[in-house]
């Protein structure tokens, strides 16, 4: 099987997913809010990488450092996340007011809700698995562009903090702060760019750009504070 070989849905998944589900919520105890299965195998009749994807929800989430039987790998490029995999199942352990879990949810619902949408996703799936059968980058890059359109017509509207990653956020960061920063981030309201900032690598804020001003300097200083280089994303 190549990195980004899309099968057939399959309805084993949400058995997996709640077999998963199970364990976590034994680890993690009374720390848990809520745990929800997310992205394609989360769809059903969509095909998919045979991957499951769960979002977990909990109270502190400066206590998550491990779950038995997967492998920890900190933020793993999304700050404020705790990322875990096992091969074929990706946790994502997030704060229960991040908006990142919203978004998920959001995004999911409306392939659930939406055949026609769906049916295009999937399409531009294979597509793209059969052109970059080994190139995991270029897999996800090129489908940034549709499922930014489907996060905007799902009405989200929260304030999301990223690395910059694909070509849209560096010209955005570019245009604003230029190559300054060691740590290079933006800020999006929704499916829209609207804040980039750079932080040194002694971890100082060094210039913010854009809108939401005051949101993404909280945020970078919550960042700084709560993040250790144990978790942090190594650039």
């Amino acid at each position: 099987m190549s990195k980004n070989e899309v099968v057939k849905y399959d309805p084993k998944w949400k058995f997996r997913f709640k077999s998963e589900a199970e364990k976590i919520k034994k680890t993690f105890a009374n720390n848990c809010i809520e745990i929800h299965h997310i992205g394609s195998t989360a769809v059903e009749g969509l095909s998919a990488k045979p991957i499951i994807d769960i979002i977990v929800a909990v109270r502190q989430i400066s206590s998550v450092s491990s779950i038995e039987g997967y492998r920890f790998y900190g933020e793993f490029g999304i700050p404020f996340r705790r990322y875990f995999s096992s091969g074929d199942v990706h946790i994502h352990v997030f704060a229960g007011n991040n908006p990142e879990i919203e978004q998920n949810l959001l995004f999911r619902d409306y392939l659930r809700d939406n055949f026609e949408v769906k049916n295009n996703y999937e399409k531009l799936k294979l597509e793209l698995s059969h052109r970059y059968p080994d190139d995991r980058t270029k897999y996800s890059l090129e489908k940034n562009s549709l499922i930014s359109e489907i996060i905007k017509r799902t009405g989200f509207n929260g304030l999301c903090l990223r690395y910059i990653f694909h070509d849209l956020e560096k010209i955005y960061y570019e245009k604003h702060l230029e190559d300054r920063g060691f740590y290079k981030f933006v800020l999006y309201k929704g499916s829209e760019i609207v804040t980039a900032a750079a932080v040194t690598n002694d971890l100082i804020i060094d210039k913010i750009s854009g809108t939401n001003l005051d949101h993404m300097k909280k945020l970078l200083e919550k960042w700084i504070s709560s993040e250790n280089d144990s978790v942090r994303t190594q650039r």
